[in-house]
This record gives structure tokens, sequence and C-alpha cells, in this order.
């Protein structure tokens, strides 16, 4: 994901990047995404971090969890964490889907082909069969669980809650502006 903040940006920048995005609780904000634990990565700043990972909650993690707990009836949602080379300690949108088809340039070790085994097993079997099979279960809507977190070839887990906060966050202030662009 692309976003205006350089490698080494200050809080300061943070904050009119959120403000800039119609987020103008920075504050809130700050305790979701501030003080964590991210990457130690000399050349990105904390707040570079706290910035992607805001927006990708945003654009992504919290939109398709309110898809799944408002518009279906039987979900099968994952949270995408398996890291490449290239890229180490970090996972982008879209960043499965080299593994999905197979696409050999992205695959550059064991590691990788096992990975994109995994992934092309599960599609395949969802397009087939409307389930991804395995341990994965149908998202459960009131417990905000049974999220598919896909790690390694042999790690995965079933989340819960998955980024509450960010989303709780996001989907009120989403629904807040909807409702004042649209005189709702």
């Amino acid at each position: 994901m692309f976003v205006t903040l350089t490698d080494n940006c200050t809080k300061e920048d943070l904050d009119l990047f959120w403000i800039e995005g119609g987020f103008k609780d920075v504050a809130t904000l700050g305790e979701i995404y501030l003080n964590k634990e991210y990457p130690d990565t000399p050349e990105r700043s904390e707040f570079w971090w706290a910035g992607m990972r805001s927006m990708g909650d945003f654009m992504f993690t919290c939109p398709t969890k309110y898809f799944g707990q408002h518009y279906s009836s039987d979900s099968y949602i994952y949270h995408y964490e398996h890291y490449v080379r290239e890229m180490p300690n970090f996972v982008s949108h879209g960043a499965e889907l080299p593994f999905v088809f197979h696409l050999d340039a992205a695959l550059t070790d064991e590691d990788d082909e096992a990975m994109g085994d995994v992934m092309a097993t599960y599609w395949g079997k969802f397009v087939r069969d409307g389930a991804p099979g395995g341990a994965w279960k149908v998202y459960d809507k009131a417990g905000d669980a049974n999220i598919r977190g896909l790690v390694e070839k042999d790690e995965e887990h079933d989340l819960q809650g998955l980024k509450e906060d960010a989303c709780e966050f996001f989907m009120a202030a989403t629904t807040k502006r909807i409702s004042e662009t649209f005189d709702l």
C-alpha cells in the first residue's frame, strides 16, 4: 500500500496524514496505533508503521470484517501474514495473489512454494466447493471469531476480535462521514 508518509516521518506528519484522510480524532488513532510493537527497521519510523497499519485497516481489514458481519451468511475470512524475503516485516494488500497462482518470480524459496501450495489449495477448494476446507471454520459474526491467520505452511491459527479497536473507530467514523455527506 502506498501512503504519503516518508519513511522517517514524525508524529506531526502522521497527525496531518490522518487529518487529511478525514480522521480528525488523532488522539484516538494514536491510542490505537502508537506505542505498539512494530518491526525494528532503522529506515522507517514508528509513525510510518502506524500510518501504514492504520490505512491497511481502514481500507481492507475493517471493511472485510464489516461485510462478513452484515452482508454475508457464510463467510471465510483470512488475515494473510506471510512475509517474503524481498519485503521482510511487511505484508501488503494482495500479497497472497502470487502465491495463489504460483507465480514463479514471487516464490523465492521452499517456504514460499509451500505457502503457494496452501493458498492455491484453499482458493481452489473454495471455488470448487464453496468452502476452503481443512480446519478453517465459517466466520463467527457474533463472536468475531474464526478469522484464519495464515503465516506459513505449518503455521495457521484462528483469530478472534482481529483489530477490534481499529475497526470500531473506522466503521463509526465512516458511517458518520457517509451520513453527513449524503444527508442520511
